[in-house]
C-alpha cells in the first residue's frame, strides 16, 4: 500500500496539467484519493499580455482615427465663394485670442465684440444680391436666469449689460424664410484666465466663415439662418438665455445648434442631441463627410435634465 501511494504521488508531480494528488488510506482499509488542480502560471501571463496588447492596439486606432485623419485645410483660393476655408477660419480664432482674455465686463471683451461685429458687416456688403443679411448688435439691459439643472439648480442668476452680435442670413424673394429659421450660436467670452483660443474663439470663427459662404448660396434655402454671438455664456448661459426670451427673431427659430470645444483639437463631433431629433442627426451623417456623434456622452447628460 505504501509503495502503491509513493507511485501515485509521484505520477502526480509529473503530470504536465498540473494535477496535485493525495491518497489516505481509512481505518477499514477503503483508499480515499484526493486531486488538488493547480493553474499553469505562465498561461495567465500570456493572457494579461494579450489584452494589454489589444486595449493598446484599440486605443491607437481611437486617436489616429479622431486626430491624425483628418481633412487637408483649405485656403480662401482653394475654397472658393461658397466653400468654407479652414485657414481663414483659423484666421479669425489668432485675431479674438490677440486681445488676451475677455471676459465678461472687460474692455478686451468689447474688442472683441467690435472684432466680430466688423466681420458682420464685411460678409453683408460681399453677400449675394439675392441674399439678405441682417446684423444686430443686441443689448440685453437686464435679465433673470433660473437655473432648473446641473451643479446649482434651484438657483437664479442676475445679469446686466450684455452685447451679442446676431446675424440673420435669408433668401430674398422668400417670404415664408422669416417665419421659421435655424440658430446657430456659440460664445465670444472667455474665462479671466485665458484667451480662449478653444473655448470659444475656435467657435466663433467657424461660424464667421460658415456664414460668409451661406451668403453665396443662401438664396437656395427655404429658412433663414441666425448666427449668434453672445456673451455672458462663462456665469451660466445668460447670453443664450437672454437672446431667447428677449430678441424678437428667437421666436422664429425651429431647430438650435449649439457650438462648443471639447478640447483643443479632433474632429467635430455630436456631443449631445436633446429630444431624440433623429432626423437631424441622420441629415449630419448623411451631409457631413468626417461626421462623429457619441451617444453614451448624449444619455450621460439627458440624466440631468428635469
Amino acid at each position: 500500500m505504501r509503495q502503491r501511494r509513493e507511485t501515485a504521488s509521484a505520477s502526480s508531480k509529473g503530470s504536465s496539467s498540473g494535477e496535485a494528488s493525495e491518497e489516505e488510506s481509512s481505518s477499514n482499509g477503503a483508499e480515499i484519493r484526493t486531486t488538488a488542480y493547480v493553474g499553469n502560471p505562465r498561461r495567465s501571463s500570456f493572457v494579461w499580455l494579450a489584452l494589454l496588447l489589444i486595449i493598446t492596439y484599440c486605443c491607437s486606432s481611437i486617436y489616429h482615427y479622431q486626430f491624425q485623419s483628418m481633412p487637408v485645410p483649405l485656403t480662401a483660393e482653394e475654397a472658393g465663394k461658397r466653400g468654407f476655408s479652414e485657414i481663414e477660419a483659423f484666421k479669425h480664432v489668432r485675431a479674438l485670442t490677440q486681445v488676451g482674455p475677455h471676459p465678461v465686463g472687460s474692455e478686451a471683451l468689447h474688442l472683441a465684440l467690435q472684432y466680430v461685429l466688423t466681420a458682420c458687416e464685411n460678409i453683408k456688403k460681399t453677400a449675394l444680391w439675392e441674399v439678405d443679411v441682417e446684423v444686430d448688435l443686441f443689448h440685453a439691459k437686464s435679465g433673470a436666469n433660473h437655473l432648473r439643472s446641473g451643479l446649482f439648480s434651484g438657483r437664479t442668476l442676475v445679469y446686466s449689460d450684455l452685447n451679442h452680435v446676431v446675424v440673420r442670413i435669408l433668401p430674398k424673394y422668400v417670404s415664408e424664410a422669416r417665419g421659421q429659421s435655424i440658430l446657430v450660436s456659440s460664445h465670444i467670452d472667455t474665462v479671466i484666465s485665458t484667451a480662449g483660443a478653444g473655448d470659444c474663439s475656435s467657435c466663433v470663427g467657424v461660424m464667421l466663415e460658415l456664414a460668409r459662404g451661406i451668403s453665396q448660396w443662401a438664396h437656395g434655402l427655404k429658412r433663414a439662418i441666425i448666427f449668434l454671438f453672445n456673451t455672458g455664456e462663462e456665469e451660466g448661459l445668460n447670453g443664450a438665455h437672454s437672446f431667447i426670451t428677449q430678441h424678437p427673431w428667437s421666436k422664429t427659430v425651429r431647430v438650435a445648434i449649439d457650438l462648443e470645444a471639447m478640447g483643443i483639437g479632433g474632429k467635430s463631433t455630436i456631443f449631445q442631441k436633446l429630444f431624440n431629433p433623429n432626423e437631424l442627426t441622420c441629415g449630419y451623417s448623411h451631409s457631413s463627410t468626417f461626421s462623429l456623434c457619441t451617444r453614451p456622452c448624449n444619455n450621460i447628460l439627458l440624466l440631468t435634465l428635469p
